[in-house]
């Protein structure tokens, strides 16, 4: 067990320092399920001490390692523990918890968050040269923006997680219409009433997740139509280039799980 402990520790720096691989250590902390058995919760545990033992001895920013570690330990939990759901609404709550983790830090730990976002922004002023007004819309965008954009990299991160885990679970995915009340009371509200950071991130994020539901489900149609992967993936392509939305439309009609599409000839 110890070389596994070992590899998990490195896993997790792995997807630390290279955000793309992020998936490699929440894949490799749940495949440990099937070999560890009984030892399994024992393994997490003490995995996820070593990791805070060696962020200590290497004087890394303890914040990051934590969020990480927590981001980490939400995507196995609902992974295993939530069972009233499909596997794409497990996808869609590991990226709102996630979210809201790293919000929850924000807020606890503002100083430290906003004294390295300035140090960053000075770095692509000063050091690589980019247009300064540029650089400072960006980061306000990023800030205003910041729930959803987390929300996009943790559930593209656990949507190839699952994917690799098993190909089979992305056969039949459900995405139920009732989410779309998020998208409805945040539309009225920041038409009504005014601006709301949370609202406008959870407007931002529904939307978002119908339309990869709805690009999900064009894919599965036409490919059920056509029986030609490469054709069906390129007519999804050019409709996504066309419009998005139209996906994001799309995804919130399939939810309600008319099956207009998919009704056999008798």
């Amino acid at each position: 067990m110890i070389f596994t402990l070992i590899l998990g520790v490195l896993y997790f720096y792995l997807g630390l320092f290279a955000p793309l691989f992020s998936f490699i250590f929440p894949f490799f902390m749940i495949n440990q399920k099937k070999k560890l058995k009984n030892n399994y919760l024992k393994f997490n545990i003490y995995t996820y001490i070593l990791i805070l033992l060696s962020s200590f001895i290497a004087n890394d920013d303890k914040i990051i390692v934590l969020i990480f570690l927590i981001n980490y330990a939400i995507i196995q939990s609902v992974y295993f523990f939530i069972k009233k759901l499909n596997n794409f609404e497990k996808i869609f709550f590991s990226g709102i918890l996630s979210s809201f983790n790293f919000l929850i830090f924000y807020l606890i730990q503002k100083d430290f968050f906003n004294k390295n976002l300035k140090l960053l922004q000075e770095v692509y002023i000063n050091y690589l040269k980019f247009n300064e007004q540029e650089v400072i819309n960006y980061f306000k965008f990023f800030k205003s923006n910041s729930l959803y954009i987390i929300f996009v990299y943790i559930f593209l991160n656990v949507l190839i997680l699952y994917f690799l885990i098993n190909k089979e679970y992305f056969s039949n995915l459900k995405f139920k219409y009732y989410y779309l009340i998020i998208f409805i009371v945040g539309i009225v509200y920041l038409k009504y009433i005014g601006y709301n950071y949370i609202l406008s991130n959870l407007l931002q994020i529904t939307q978002f997740t119908y339309m990869v539901y709805g690009i999900y489900k064009a894919y599965d149609i036409l490919k059920s139509k056509l029986k030609n992967r490469f054709l069906s993936s390129s007519i999804v392509m050019i409709i996504f280039l066309i419009s998005p939305f139209i996906y994001f439309l799309f995804g919130a009609f399939e939810s309600f799980d008319l099956k207009i599409f998919n009704k056999k000839k008798v």
